[in-house]
């Protein structure tokens, strides 16, 4: 129930997020969410990071808490330093997706990837894992 009221309230806040030079971040934040609340994530995710997600989607609304108090700036810095690791990601699991293979490497990428972003964007939530550019491309290594 916890993940389903911050999901709503989450969105709700997505949506009345509006400002000049936001779109970019908005539009980043909505793929997020739609990337963590899929149709069968409640049987999909692994309960470890299924677990996490209340802090995933508290540190959504930090975002957009610091977009309305003047943070574009910072926003846009820290998502060029996200979306080069996020692009890498969605390439890789797209090739792994057209073989129809499975590796719990890239699995573990992916969440390294949502706690990096609480790193970035919401340090105070603190990170379940330790992650940090070099173990990011230490994990790339691994995904075969």
């Amino acid at each position: 129930p916890v993940i389903f009221q911050q999901y709503h309230e989450t969105r709700a806040a997505l949506e009345l997020a509006k400002g000049p030079g936001w779109e970019p971040i908005i539009r980043s934040l909505q793929q997020q969410l739609a990337g963590l609340i899929t149709a069968d994530f409640l049987t999909a995710v692994p309960w470890p990071w299924l677990i996490q997600f209340p802090r995933y989607l508290t540190a959504v609304r930090q975002r957009l808490v610091r977009l309305g108090s003047g943070g574009l700036r910072t926003e846009m810095n820290l998502e060029a330093e996200l979306q080069p690791w996020q692009a890498k990601y969605d390439m890789k699991r797209r090739e792994h997706q057209r073989q129809q293979r499975t590796d719990p490497m890239l699995e573990h990428l992916r969440w390294m990837l949502e706690e990096y972003r609480v790193q970035l964007f919401a340090q105070k939530l603190g990170t379940a894992i330790s992650v940090s550019p070099t173990k990011l491309e230490e994990q790339f290594i691994r995904v075969s």
